[in-house]
């Protein structure tokens, strides 16, 4: 139930109209995003929906995965869960 009431606020928000610009933008642009989450059901909700759309989607489940990733590759969006464990997404933030 959770898994689909954030799918549905997600999707809710791309799909508005003052974010249909900036959407569109990142579609043209081919968008590698990165989804930074712990809870499996989420994690590939969120990239069967982006994959969907066309972005080309890398997803790791904790704070060691993500960073070795963003050191690795460029990433137009990273999607990042704050309470992950080993280093939290706050840390993350702090250090990128």
């Amino acid at each position: 139930m959770a898994v689909k009431y954030g799918l549905s606020l997600f999707t809710g928000f791309l799909q508005r109209q003052t974010w249909s610009v900036t959407y569109n933008l990142l579609m043209e642009q081919g968008t590698a995003i990165l989804v930074v989450e712990d809870e499996p059901a989420i994690r590939e909700g969120l990239v069967d929906f982006l994959e969907f759309h066309g972005f080309a989607v890398t997803a790791v489940e904790d704070g060691l995965q993500a960073e070795r990733t963003v050191g690795a590759q460029r990433f137009d969006l990273i999607l990042l869960d704050l309470m992950l464990p080993q280093i939290s997404g706050e840390q993350l933030c702090a250090r990128w």
